[in-house]
C-alpha cells in the first residue's frame, strides 16, 4: 500500500483529514471550487448515459476513493445507489456519518472497504464511477494502469477522475521548487495529453477536463468515456 495511506488508516489522522478542508478561507475557497467543478463534471456525465437511467433515477455510481464523504452528498444526490469505497475502515465510517449529516443514508447502498489496486468487484457493477485525488499518490504508470483497468472492468459507463496537471503554473512551479532544493516531489503529474494515452490503454477516451484553477491549483478534473468493445491492454 503507498505509504499515503498509511495515515489514513489512524482514526486521528482520517479526522485531521476531513477538518483540513475546512480550516481556512482559502481551503474552504478551494474545496468550493472543487465542488463547482465536480458538479460540471456529473452533468456532462449524466449526458452520456441513457436517458431512461437518468429520469428514474437508477444510476448506481462508485465512489473510490470516498475519503471522509467529502462529496459524498453532492454525488449521492444525484443517482439511485451510492456505493462507497475506500482502503480505510475510519474513512468509510466519516463517509457514512457526512451522508447521514445530509439526510442521505438511504441513498448510500454499501461502503466496501478495497484497495484501489485490488479491485475484486463484479464486471459492469456500475453506471459510473468517481475518482478524486487517488492517482496522484501513484508515479509508477503500471500501479494506474491496473487502476484505470480495474474501473473500466467494473464500470460499464463515464469515470470522473481527478488529476494534477503537469502544465499549469501551480505544478510548473513546484517541480521548479524541488528541482532548486535537489527533492523528488512525490506527486504523480500528467499532461492531458499523457492521462489521454494511459487511458486509452485502459478502454477509455478522455473527452473533457475541467481545471481548479491553473495558476493556485494543478487540480483537474476529467471526464474518461469507455471505448465500446475495447479491451485493456493492461487489465489485471
Amino acid at each position: 500500500m503507498p505509504s499515503y495511506s498509511d495515515r489514513h488508516l489512524d482514526a486521528a489522522r482520517a479526522l485531521e483529514y476531513r477538518d483540513k478542508f475546512k480550516k481556512s478561507f482559502f481551503r474552504r475557497l478551494s474545496n468550493w471550487r472543487e465542488e463547482r467543478v465536480l458538479s460540471k463534471a456529473v452533468d456532462a456525465a449524466f449526458e452520456q448515459l441513457p436517458a431512461y437511467l437518468v429520469m428514474r433515477g437508477g444510476v448506481k455510481l462508485l465512489d473510490l476513493p470516498c475519503g471522509a464523504g467529502r462529496f459524498s452528498a453532492l454525488l449521492a444526490r444525484r443517482v439511485g445507489e451510492y456505493h462507497a469505497a475506500d482502503h480505510s475502515p475510519h474513512m468509510l465510517e466519516l463517509c457514512r456519518m457526512s451522508l447521514a449529516e445530509a439526510g442521505l443514508e438511504d441513498k448510500a447502498k454499501s461502503f466496501t472497504e478495497l484497495d484501489a489496486l485490488e479491485m475484486n468487484l463484479r464486471a459492469a457493477s456500475f453506471d459510473m464511477v468517481c475518482c478524486l485525488r487517488l492517482i496522484h499518490h501513484f508515479n509508477d504508470v503500471g500501479e494506474r494502469a491496473r487502476i484505470l483497468s480495474g474501473f473500466r472492468k467494473t464500470n460499464r459507463g463515464p469515470l470522473i477522475l481527478s488529476f494534477l496537471n503537469r502544465d499549469s503554473i501551480k505544478q510548473w512551479r513546484h517541480e521548479q521548487q524541488k528541482s532548486l532544493s535537489c527533492e523528488k516531489s512525490r506527486r504523480a503529474t500528467l499532461t492531458p495529453v499523457e492521462l489521454g494515452i494511459e487511458a486509452e490503454e485502459a478502454g477509455y477516451r478522455l473527452e473533457r477536463f475541467w481545471s481548479l484553477s491553473s495558476l493556485f491549483s494543478g487540480q483537474c478534473v476529467a471526464l474518461l468515456l469507455p471505448i465500446p468493445n475495447a479491451k485493456s491492454r493492461s487489465s489485471p
